[in-house]
């Protein structure tokens, strides 16, 4: 079983040495996967990294639909591998402050996805969302989250299925 740690930056990743020495180097290649998107165009990702870089990135932008259609693609690459089971969501500027085995036994002792979930007062829009998607609970959860391989499958599925593009990019 593996974990995949999905990267959305611009066009590099803060600090790759932390990443590569301290905590990748220290890891079985075989436990884990790497996934880079970057902004079309704006690849500095170095030699490491340069890599992980799927193909088809698109162009975001803070607070859109972009972002979701981004990690849609990572989501999408990382479960073309039947190893991977569990899939981290990391910026451009997150660091890892533990070791890694320590987050593989956290990960793989818990068989829940995890979410920041925020009050709804905390969704801008949140009534408009509200009336295109009738009968369905919304919540509001950071980007930045791990799935297990079930949630990670279900969002893959849906998301191309359900069309959610065309929802949320009215609202």
């Amino acid at each position: 079983m593996k974990i995949a740690f999905l990267f959305l930056v611009y066009d590099s990743i803060n600090n790759p040495s932390i990443w590569k020495e301290n905590f990748f180097d220290s890891a079985d290649e075989s436990q884990y996967s790497i996934y880079v998107h970057h902004k079309p165009n704006q690849n500095n990702l170095g030699p490491y990294f340069r890599n992980y870089a799927i193909d088809g990135c698109v162009q975001t932008k803070w607070a859109h639909i972009s972002l979701v259609v981004a990690q849609s693609l990572l989501l999408r690459e990382a479960m073309k591998d039947e190893e991977n089971q569990r899939f981290v969501f990391l910026s451009h500027s997150c660091l890892p402050v533990k070791k890694f085995d320590h987050i593989r036994e956290r990960l793989f002792n818990d068989p829940r996805s995890i979410f920041n979930e925020r009050p709804l007062e905390y969704i801008p829009r949140y009534e408009k969302i509200k009336g295109l998607l009738p009968g369905l609970e919304i919540r509001k959860a950071s980007q930045w989250c791990i799935l297990n391989r079930k949630h990670a499958s279900i969002i893959c599925n849906q998301f191309h299925k359900e069309n959610w593009y065309h929802i949320f990019s009215h609202v």
